[in-house]
């Protein structure tokens, strides 16, 4: 059988009860109530978490209120630590 003949593998997507949908093992998805962001890594979604467990304060705060920027995905939108990734500087999200 030859190249063109052979199947492309399907990507597996993960997806949530709230019916969002993402690609990728680093991703992070909060199913907190009323929040049910995607984030690129689990330290940007640490980002949008502020408060204690302890005291009952634990809370979601927007994404960009945490500093993270929002990036489209052919499967959805994700948060992200910006960085110095040319699209955010050149959108002016980041000043580098």
């Amino acid at each position: 059988m030859g190249d063109t003949d052979s199947p492309t593998p399907a990507r597996s997507a993960i997806s949530c009860s709230c019916g969002a949908r993402w690609t990728g093992l680093r991703r992070a998805h909060c199913a907190a109530a009323g929040c049910h962001v995607t984030f690129n890594s689990d330290s940007a979604a640490a980002m949008h978490r502020k408060g204690s467990f302890a005291d009952g304060t634990r809370r979601c705060i927007p994404p960009a209120d945490a500093g993270l920027v929002s990036v489209e995905h052919p499967w959805g939108l994700c948060w992200q630590k910006p960085g110095s990734d040319e699209r955010f500087v050149r959108s002016g999200a980041v000043e580098l």
